[in-house]
């Protein structure tokens, strides 16, 4: 049977007490696994038995359970004697559930490692075991942390080339605008400059032609300009009778008189 990967269910066969129990846990990492811990006797005339009814039960109760562990320290071949029995052999063999053996120091490998789907020489290796069943969880992370990072890469590189291509128009945009802003100034100037001349010279002509109709040139040049007493020009005749005051104004006054005749 093949080790599952991404255990989170551990049953442990070995005894509570001693450091065993303690160097597994203290070698698993922070995956928050379930542990259903077995207490049985590891060594002793009856302990193959104790073995293994813990892995009968394990299978018939907990069968969400991902591997059993089956772990003891060191000791000497008399002590390994349990786990030389025919009776823990077949019960592991025909576990359901897959079986890591971590069992002693002695370089004589016992038939439960044998008979176990993955065997190594101490309970500390055991854990490992377990940890590696998330191996590939890491390496998919940081794999996908190098092509999340990578992609960022390309995708700010992406952005700055947009960025550089943008400011490179928008540089080349103000450098047209600033150029024909320019034109245009020069060009409205001048426009402005010729509107004025044009002007000028009308204004000038007008001034000529108002001058030249403009009473007071005519006075100048000898004629008068005569009103009654209300301030009336008198343009006819008809206007006065013999005897009407009247009021001349020449170029440089006004004076009063009266009509003597009308012809």
């Amino acid at each position: 049977r093949e080790i599952p990967e991404f255990i989170r269910t551990v049953g442990i066969v070995t005894s509570k007490t001693g450091a065993v129990i303690d160097d597994f846990r203290k070698n698993l990492k922070p995956f928050g696994l379930r542990l259903y811990l077995y207490d049985v006797r590891v060594e002793g005339a009856r302990a193959h038995e104790h073995i293994a009814e813990a892995i009968r039960r394990i299978n018939a109760r907990i069968p969400e359970c991902d591997v059993i562990v089956l772990i003891r320290g060191g000791g000497s071949l008399e002590d390994l004697q349990p786990f030389n029995n025919e009776i823990v052999a077949r019960e592991i063999f025909g576990s359901r559930i897959p079986v890591i053996a971590g069992i002693g120091h002695d370089r004589d490998v016992p038939i439960a490692s044998m008979a176990s789907d993955y065997a190594t020489s101490t309970p500390s290796f055991a854990a490992m075991i377990v940890n590696d069943s998330w191996k590939r969880l890491f390496d998919d992370v940081l794999r996908a942390k190098r092509e999340i990072r990578a992609g960022s890469e390309r995708a700010m590189r992406g952005v700055y080339g947009t960025l550089e291509n943008a400011a490179g128009k928008c540089l080349a945009a103000m450098h047209y605008l600033r150029i024909r802003s320019r034109e245009y100034s020069e060009m409205i100037i001048r426009t402005f400059s010729e509107a004025l001349r044009r002007d000028a010279a009308a204004c000038a002509s007008a001034e000529k032609i108002i001058a030249a109709m403009s009473p007071e040139r005519n006075l100048r040049l000898g004629y008068s300009i005569v009103s009654d007493g209300t301030g009336r020009v008198i343009k006819n005749v008809a206007q006065v009778r013999k005897g009407d005051a009247v009021i001349v104004k020449v170029s440089d006054g006004a004076f009063g008189a009266s009509v003597e005749d009308v012809a």
